[in-house]
């Protein structure tokens, strides 16, 4: 694995961090911290992602949260629940996070289900609300109260608002159950369990994004893409999230696909419709920059 870094402006360059990552992630450039400019060029075999932190000549770390450290997935549920927290903090000050006392309700829940629940689930409940309501709106997460496994041993545990989807896990899937999905929402039409191949913790911090840039972003904006808006999409960085359908597998309506640059993040849905999250305004004033068209503000 080779590394080559051209920095300017800076004092230091530390935590060098390798992990597994999609092969789409081989070339990555950064920006330095607290208005200092800086670049890194990263060479590296296809299977490993390189995450370098930049220290300006303060000395300190940049606190901003960049969107690009989503590059690479989390190892486990507990690296989520910490992305999450981190994310939430710094992209979205207006969604408050509390430390809810659930313990009475947590353990009702999982004598319920029958399996203690998973634990990225557990945080949402904790951190924003026995619904997550606080952030989740687009795509509800189901009460801690009503939580029960279906006869099929699948516990749904999220829902598409106007009943066009919904989401569970196995009951007795282990830590981090693999998410599945079927179309309706509970009636008697609703479609099989599909698997999307995805654990349930990255399911959920991709929800954080997507219900942030959905409805809860105070800077975000969609776009109707022109081609050559979707050529400007694909030059910059592919996040780490895997590609899933927008709906169940077997509707075959494309992928979602996350990309992002310095403070913005993009979703598109099949490279039919973008959604964009930036975290100041002056970062969602520089989008049409990066990705040309009429980007309409949602906030």
């Amino acid at each position: 694995m080779a590394i080559c870094a051209s920095v300017r402006e800076v004092s230091a360059v530390t935590h060098i961090v390798a992990k597994r990552a999609p092969a789409a992630v081989s070339r990555r450039r950064l920006l330095g911290a607290h208005g200092v400019r800086g670049s890194a060029e990263i060479s590296a075999p296809h299977d490993i992602c390189v995450t370098i932190q930049i220290v300006g000549r303060s000395g300190e770390n940049d606190s901003r949260f960049s969107p690009l450290r989503f590059r690479c997935m989390p190892d486990d549920h507990a690296a989520a629940c910490q992305l999450m927290e981190e994310f939430i903090r710094d992209w979205l000050p207006d969604v408050l996070l509390s430390e809810h006392d659930i313990e009475p309700l947590l353990l009702d829940a999982q004598e319920t289900v029958g399996a203690p629940l998973p634990q990225t689930l557990v945080w949402i409940y904790r951190r924003l609300g026995l619904a997550g309501a606080r952030l989740f709106r687009q795509d509800p997460i189901v009460h801690l109260g009503t939580l029960r496994p279906g006869d099929d041993g699948v516990v749904t545990f999220r829902r598409e608002q106007q009943g066009c989807f919904e989401w569970g896990f196995v009951r007795d899937g282990g830590a981090d159950p693999d998410v599945v999905i079927r179309t309706g929402t509970g009636s008697s039409s609703h479609g099989p369990w599909e698997p999307l191949g995805i654990p349930l913790s990255i399911h959920l911090l991709e929800g954080v994004l997507s219900e942030a840039t959905l409805s809860e972003g105070k800077y975000a904006a969609n776009l109707d893409p022109t081609p050559t808006a979707i050529d400007s999409l694909h030059s910059i960085d592919v996040l780490g999230f895997p590609p899933h359908p927008l709906g169940a597998p077997s509707a075959q309506s494309g992928n979602v696909i996350w990309y992002a640059f310095p403070d913005v993040l993009v979703r598109s849905d099949a490279d039919t419709w973008l959604w964009a999250l930036a975290r100041t305004a002056a970062d969602l004033d520089r989008l049409g920059a990066v990705i040309p068209g009429e980007w309409h503000p949602m906030g």
